[in-house]
């Protein structure tokens, strides 16, 4: 997601959860926007080569796919270190073009009980 998609989303989901008179205890965190989770995700420029890398490996190889394992491993190492010191946490997950396939892929290497909506 770029940064106005992401100010969006939130401002969606606060938005919700003040409507429905939630009492959780809400927080978010962008990939990459920490190295605190180990690899740093940032979603790559899709210049001529990078598009055509990203095409003829269906997304999984040179610089396109490397990046979506570098989102794949921030997001897995972020819901597990959260969920550690939190075994109570859940998690929501949204992602715009390269971002979706970071959920996409990365779901399946992911607790599933922890996570209760998905956005691609």
């Amino acid at each position: 997601m770029d940064g106005e998609d992401y100010l969006a989303f939130k401002s969606a989901i606060e938005a919700e959860l003040l409507q429905q008179k939630s009492d959780l205890d809400v927080s978010f965190y962008e990939l990459g926007a920490s190295s605190e989770y180990g690899a740093k995700y940032s979603a790559i420029d899709l210049d001529f080569l990078t598009v055509l890398g990203a095409k003829v490996s269906a997304g999984n190889a040179f610089a396109f796919g490397e990046s979506v394992k570098q989102g794949i491993a921030e997001l897995k190492n972020y819901t597990e270190t959260v969920s550690a010191s939190c075994p109570q946490t859940k998690f929501v997950v949204a992602g715009y073009s390269q971002g979706a396939m970071v959920i996409t892929n990365g779901l399946g290497e992911l607790n599933p009980d922890r996570f209760i909506y998905a956005a691609t």
